[in-house]
């Protein structure tokens, strides 16, 4: 790459981080707090239940996000809202081109919940 190349890219990075840290600011990210049920003894949300509570957020918030799911971050700095964060998943939702992102699912539970998210997709339509 050449320097000016080099340059033009530096400043494009600087205007997304200021326009990064406007959204952030007129748009906090939203959280909830999920807690598991009594009858768990265990403190950490088992597979079953991360899965359900995924798909209870993706059926609440489905309207919102109708163009796909994703689990990955997306590279180009859309405007996320985190919908859910704990220490072993995370669902963001990016309302301007709606779709969903989901961090800390094993490959069999994001197969589970793409499907899920089809199908939905299937009934809407």
């Amino acid at each position: 790459m050449s320097a000016s190349t080099n340059f033009i890219l530096r400043d494009i990075a600087n205007e997304l981080e200021k326009i990064r840290i406007i959204l952030e600011r007129e748009h906090p990210p939203a959280t909830r707090e999920w807690t598991i049920p009594d009858n768990s003894k265990n403190p950490v949300i088992r597979d079953t239940d991360k899965v359900d509570l995924v798909k209870n957020i993706i059926k609440e918030n489905f309207e919102y996000a109708t163009c796909g799911i994703y689990f990955t971050n997306n590279l180009v700095g859309d405007p996320m809202v985190t919908l859910m964060n704990g220490d072993e998943l995370q669902i963001d939702i990016c309302y301007e081109y709606q779709y969903f992102e989901v961090f800390g699912l094993t490959d069999r539970e994001q197969k589970e919940i793409e499907e899920f998210y089809w199908n939905i997709a299937r009934e809407k339509r």
